[in-house]
């Protein structure tokens, strides 16, 4: 028994619940059903997590880490720079590279039932709206209007994945679109 135990990681426990989660919601988030999926025995999850809720906890945290939006401004990056780095951010987000719009919205409903979820959702939320903000700043834009800016792309975007416009569309007719997209949310490159 201890060989299964140690043939299945931490990290594919936390992948199957958030398959779970994302197919059933943080109430199907079960033990036997990942044993099952995992074709384990239960005994190999408290070999890795005490209970359901350090497992938990362990998922939230996949979810901040890996997750991800933009990558974080170089203070001081000209204006070209930061809209480099929209540009790149944008075309992560249409690939899917490192975000995942299914666990985020998963997250967000899981939200809804647990004030330490919120909290997380709401820090991350911050995180990424002060990204945008330092790229507009990057850009030459006033604080009232990079703040305004940032908070209505940062929505944006996540009603894009709200009404799953990025499963309606193939991945060629999201990427024709990048060019007017970028100039409709973020304005004209610098010069």
């Amino acid at each position: 028994m201890a060989n299964l135990v140690a043939k299945i990681s931490s990290d594919q426990w936390l992948a199957a619940a958030r398959d779970l989660l994302i197919e059933s919601g943080i109430s199907g988030v079960k033990v036997d059903v990942m044993a099952t999926r995992l074709g384990v025995s239960r005994g190999g999850f408290y070999h890795h997590f005490g209970n359901r809720a350090a497992m938990f906890d362990g998922l939230l945290e996949k979810w901040q880490q890996e997750n991800q939006f933009f990558d974080a401004p170089v203070p001081g990056m000209s204006a070209q720079d930061a809209w480099n780095a929209f540009h790149t951010g944008f075309e992560v987000l249409i690939r899917q590279d490192r975000f995942d719009p299914e666990f985020e919205l998963a997250v967000r409903d899981w939200a809804k039932i647990s004030t330490q979820v919120r909290d997380a959702v709401y820090q991350v939320d911050d995180q990424r709206t002060q990204v945008f903000f330092d790229l507009f700043k990057a850009l030459g834009r006033p604080d009232r209007e990079a703040r305004l800016r940032s908070q209505m792309l940062y929505l944006h975007q996540l009603g894009v994945y709200a009404a799953q416009v990025h499963q309606r569309r193939s991945f060629d007719e999201r990427m024709q679109d990048f060019a007017p997209y970028m100039r409709f949310l973020i304005g004209d490159p610098p010069r």
